[in-house]
């Protein structure tokens, strides 16, 4: 599958599973039937989308205008999280966006500790 979109880098201080539990539970918020799929290239890189259908057509279709913001590629590595999207301003993509930096900074502020809440 082709993949596109927007790369949107947030720098953190947390590990790469903290990173992905974090984008995980936030694009649970915005799409509560969301489905996580491992891309195989990495540990820590997964697609997380919108749901079954999304995940089904996307595997069926590839990457095409219809499923624009059906999915979001989730890449954690140390000291950055990378989110792979169609369109940052489009809703939910833009809460989901707000979330995931809101999450982070909230432990970069918690002293230094990590906590997966």
């Amino acid at each position: 599958m082709m993949i596109g979109g927007v790369d949107i880098i947030i720098p953190t201080e947390d590990g790469p599973l903290q990173q992905m539990v974090a984008a995980i539970e936030a694009a649970k918020r915005i799409w509560p039937h969301s489905v996580v799929g491992r891309s195989w290239s990495e540990a820590f890189d997964a697609f997380v989308y919108r749901d079954q259908d999304a995940m089904t057509a996307l595997g069926r279709l590839g990457v095409v205008p219809e499923l624009a913001d059906a999915m979001i590629h989730v890449l954690a590595r140390e000291g950055e999280l990378t989110l792979v999207i169609d369109d940052p301003e489009s809703e939910p993509i833009k809460t989901f966006l707000s979330d995931i930096r809101h999450r982070l900074a909230r432990r970069l502020s918690d002293n230094g500790s990590t906590r997966l809440s």
